[in-house]
């Protein structure tokens, strides 16, 4: 074959596998999700400063659009589909209330107009809209803002109780963006930015510092194990592992590695530290015989058991960029943990045993999971972030 021929056939393969390429469908999510959330308009912990009522973000979002400069929607869905005329946004926030009045000299009744502004300076609340995706196989997702709305205290007539929150209108974020951010660099107490990573991210952010490049916090999740019931006339034959004990065992054989918070990164966590976290304890208790009255000890062992481990911690790793109202987020690491109780047997809370990977997490869950399909990191997450 000569060179022209050879030329010719590399360019027909690069061809083909670039054709191939372009024609293979997308990796799609795992599961997505649209919610919104409240935040606060100001810090809590930021002093209370005396601001003029037309120089809050609320009214000059509200200004400019009643002056039609930018769009604004409909406050009683979120589709933000249905945008508002100049004119209704004036009327939004002026509206008109008619009132009886009597005339205190001849008692003559009259009905009267007046002009009743909404105060945007009473607004203490913002809702957010939001998107969430989340991609299983990475471990990666992706939260992205898509709208914002001023809120006004709702109250009970009869007993003038809380009764929630009221959207005044909506603005898409990509309409406000530029005047929230800006806004948020003159006022860092008042960034919606930084209020809402807050809230996303469920940390405090230092309102004296840049906006941080990473935040990492955990979560609980629980995670259905190995165990369940069988229906009465069906026996598991499987030899189930709990998910738990195969992590243990890998870390333990040094197939995978196993870490323990000391900073970011994670550090290392040497094999025979996780051997002792599962070594049988031994405890002294006292006893007394019922038949003579004599008090005695016995040492009593207790094994380690994986059964009920179904509590793990997930290690999560959020990159923000507000500029453009985006987090890009992942699960960093996976912890199982096990309850600690007090010598009176209350609930202690949880004791993370080790971190793992979360590329090594799923190994083991995907082996599981071929007999035990509700075991399942990706519903664990979205439980943890949308119905804790």
């Amino acid at each position: 074959m000569n060179l022209q021929k050879i030329r010719s056939t590399v360019l027909l393969l690069l061809l083909a596998a670039t054709a191939t390429a372009q024609t293979q469908p997308a990796a799609k999510a795992t599961w997505k999700n649209r919610v919104s959330r409240v935040i606060p308009v100001v810090d809590s912990s930021a002093k209370p400063a005396v601001i003029p009522a037309d120089s809050t973000l609320q009214a000059i979002l509200a200004q400019l659009a009643a002056a039609g400069k930018i769009p604004a929607y409909g406050p009683y869905t979120t589709d933000l589909k249905r945008q508002l005329p100049a004119a209704d946004i004036q009327g939004i926030l002026l509206r008109h209330d008619t009132i009886e009045v009597e005339d205190p000299v001849n008692g003559a009744k009259f009905i009267k107009v007046m002009d009743v502004p909404t105060q945007m300076s009473s607004v203490t609340h913002w809702r957010v809209i939001e998107k969430w995706t989340y991609d299983e196989t990475t471990g990666a997702g992706k939260t992205t803002i898509l709208g914002i709305a001023p809120l006004v205290d709702v109250y009970n007539d009869y007993d003038n109780s809380f009764r929630g929150y009221r959207s005044i209108f909506w603005f898409r974020w990509e309409d406000v963006q530029d005047i929230v951010n800006a806004y948020g660099r003159r006022h860092k107490d008042r960034d919606v930015n930084r209020l809402y990573l807050a809230s996303a991210t469920g940390g405090a952010l230092d309102l004296k510092e840049d906006m941080p490049v990473s935040i990492y916090n955990t979560r609980q999740a629980f995670l259905a194990d190995t165990f369940g019931q069988n229906a009465q006339m069906v026996r598991a034959e499987v030899a189930d592992t709990a998910l738990a004990e195969l992590l243990t065992r890998k870390v333990l054989a040094g197939t995978i590695p196993a870490f323990q918070l000391g900073g970011n990164p994670l550090k290392a966590m040497p094999r025979e530290e996780v051997g002792k976290g599962i070594t049988p304890s031994t405890d002294t208790i006292e006893l007394i015989d019922p038949v003579t009255g004599v008090k005695f000890q016995r040492i009593v062992s207790r094994d380690f058991s994986y059964d009920r481990i179904t509590n793990y911690k997930l290690m999560l790793e959020w990159k923000p960029d507000m500029a453009n109202g985006e987090i890009s987020w992942r699960v960093k690491a996976v912890a199982p943990t096990i309850t600690i109780y007090d010598d009176n047997g209350k609930d202690l809370g949880y004791k993370v045993m080790y971190w793992v990977f979360y590329k090594d997490y799923m190994a083991a869950q995907t082996k599981l999971k071929m007999y035990h399909p509700h075991i399942d990191l990706s519903t664990a997450l979205w439980d943890a972030f949308f119905t804790k």
